[in-house]
């Protein structure tokens, strides 16, 4: 079995779902090729970016638009990540995380008809070589403790922007199959994985895979799978949008009344190994 395939493979439809549910991830190159639906989308964000600009009178000390912004106006660019985060706010970017061409593969991928999504669970990403992305930066750890909804669950990662091989992803295969995962909370109020765990078990035990970024790419991964950032060393931005699906049939959801939340913003212990 592979993890990558071409655009016209996706009609194998066994074969991906194989591949997903042993590996916890396919990827699937230029899915988005000619496809109205994304351009639009990465057209927006380009408008964004040219009336910040325009708005609020930046100078540029980089000719790089983009890494303009990250390096000299934060809050500019804040405001740009928050339109495509939690939940994404641009028309154009919700119309590509309901299209039905991603979604006939996460009903096949999660083996559900009732497709949802969880709260504050999308994400906009764009980030640079600077020092300053290292308060941004991801370790290892899985989006289920982020979401919450359900473990039946999985992220769509997509590559927008024009250039490839400035970072991407590193996942750990098969580790969506590991039980009770030893987790403790982070100063942030945020869950993180014991050190010891991961040198012994994962580190050990869990074959690495790198995807550098691609433009017009589709990742899909399990809720559970472990994975971490590979960080950006070129002066050329990362853009990528994060999605992520739920099963709304499956018995956790159900059980929870659907109920989806970052740590942080509730009370109750979701780090109980029992809700685990």
């Amino acid at each position: 079995m592979k993890i990558v395939f071409d655009k016209n493979e996706i009609d194998n439809q066994s074969v991906l779902k194989k591949s997903y549910q042993e590996y916890g991830l396919i990827m699937i190159k230029n899915f988005f090729d000619d496809d109205e639906i994304y351009d639009n989308y990465n057209k927006d964000l380009k408008t964004l970016i040219r009336l910040s600009y325009k708005k609020n009178n930046i100078k540029k000390t980089e000719s790089n638009k983009l890494y303009n912004l990250r390096k000299n106006n934060d809050k500019v660019l804040g405001s740009i990540l928050d339109l495509g985060s939690k939940n994404n706010k641009i028309l154009s970017g919700i119309k590509l995380k309901s299209s039905d061409k991603i979604l006939n593969l996460v009903k096949l991928l999660l083996s559900s008809k009732l497709i949802g999504t969880m709260s504050v669970s999308d994400r906009l990403i764009m980030a640079s070589n600077l020092k300053k992305e290292e308060k941004w930066f991801q370790g290892v750890h899985m989006d289920y403790n982020y979401v919450l909804q359900t473990k039946k669950s999985l992220t769509a990662h997509i590559g927008l922007g024009n250039y490839k091989n400035n970072g991407g992803v590193l996942f750990y295969l098969k580790s969506h199959k590991i039980k009770n995962l030893p987790l403790y909370i982070g100063d942030n109020g945020f869950h993180k994985i014991e050190k010891d765990f991961l040198k012994n078990t994962v580190y050990k035990n869990y074959d690495r895979f790198e995807i550098p970024h691609m433009p017009k790419s589709l990742i899909l991964f399990d809720s559970q799978l472990l994975h971490e950032t590979i960080r950006n060393t070129s002066k050329n931005v990362r853009i990528t949008q994060i999605f992520r699906y739920s099963d709304l049939a499956s018995k956790e959801a159900i059980s929870k009344n659907w109920v989806s939340v970052e740590p942080k913003k509730i009370g109750d212990n979701y780090f109980d190994r029992l809700k685990f």
